[in-house]
């Protein structure tokens, strides 16, 4: 793990993005087999909060990424694979301080995140395993924030 981990470098990270999308696209997939009613209701809690925080005038981002990561969370448990968890448990914590930097600086990346897990919230719902559709992914996507050379257009400073 701490060879995927130690790719992450300032020249790397939006593989590293890519990878975590990927991952979290077939995570949601399997969840979406085998979620129960807690973790849906535990799930709908933690976007409830979001939209609550994303309602203030002056949104805490901590707070919303805290309650986005526990969303991820709850979707890695419900996919019945402990070692995909775990990967994306530490891709996700690996890639916080770029999801603080565009909750922070982009306006609309929140919302826009906030958006797609109300979706893939549906489709685990409905117990649709089509999650894997392009575009869905539990994190802020860097596609929104990236070139089409797939470079971030602004430095991400240290926090």
């Amino acid at each position: 793990m701490g060879f995927v981990v130690d790719l992450h470098d300032r020249g790397g990270a939006h593989h590293l993005h890519a990878l975590r999308r990927m991952l979290e696209t077939e995570t949601a997939a399997l969840a979406a087999k085998s979620i129960g009613p807690d973790d849906l209701t535990a799930a709908d809690q933690l976007l409830g909060r979001i939209e609550a925080e994303l309602a203030r005038d002056e949104p805490d981002h901590d707070a919303i990424i805290d309650d986005d990561i526990a969303f991820l969370q709850i979707v890695a448990r419900a996919s019945g694979n402990p070692v995909l968890a775990a990967l994306i448990e530490a891709l996700g914590g690996r890639t916080i301080r770029d999801r603080l930097w565009r909750s922070i600086r982009q306006h609309g990346a929140d919302e826009a995140t906030h958006a797609e897990h109300r979706s893939i919230l549906a489709a685990l719902a409905d117990h649709d395993p089509t999650v894997r559709e392009p575009g869905w992914s539990l994190t802020s996507s860097p596609s929104r924030t990236t070139s089409s050379n797939d470079h971030p257009l602004e430095p991400i400073p240290d926090l």
